[in-house]
């Protein structure tokens, strides 16, 4: 302990006091009286572990998918034909539904009933991925329960 308080009172390490002090104020979550101190720290440490958090998934999630639409962009002339007709479509879904989720707000113009086509196409390919994906979780639960109840059967009952 000594080296971790000693630095905080000789001046070695002027910096550790901000994190001292902020410890001491997290304390006053226990005082009804004074526990509107506590939201200091526990803002700034919200606000820190949410801008590391998204700035770590702008790097993987985000460039990475990115980058994996653009590959299928590219493999959609090379390849097979039925490669590159579902290399096409799954293009063109990711494209329409990135409209409904970024455009949702009413336009108006010349553009609007295309662009409205668009939204609505990728709503209906939204709702098909959302499908797909609680369809896929139902039929991993499923196989679990599945495997689950066999290993049961077989070990209590030997069959």
């Amino acid at each position: 302990m000594r080296d971790r308080f000693m630095p905080l009172f000789t001046g070695q390490k002027p910096l550790m006091v901000v994190p001292f002090i902020l410890g001491i104020m997290a304390c006053f979550i226990v005082y009804r009286k004074y526990a509107w101190v506590a939201s200091f720290p526990y803002a700034l440490f919200i606000g820190v572990g949410t801008g590391l958090s998204v700035r770590a998934m702008v790097a993987t999630d985000i460039v990475g998918n990115l980058k994996a639409v653009i590959r299928e962009a590219g493999d959609i002339v090379v390849g097979p034909m039925p490669s590159r007709l579902g290399n096409l479509v799954r293009v063109i879904f990711i494209i329409t539904t990135m409209i409904y989720l970024f455009f949702t707000l009413f336009h108006k113009g010349p553009l609007s009933k295309p662009f409205r086509y668009l939204m609505t196409f990728g709503k209906y390919c939204f709702l098909a991925y959302m499908g797909i994906s609680v369809g896929n979780a139902i039929m991993q639960i499923s196989g679990l329960c599945t495997s689950a109840i066999n290993r049961l059967i077989r070990t209590w009952l030997g069959l």
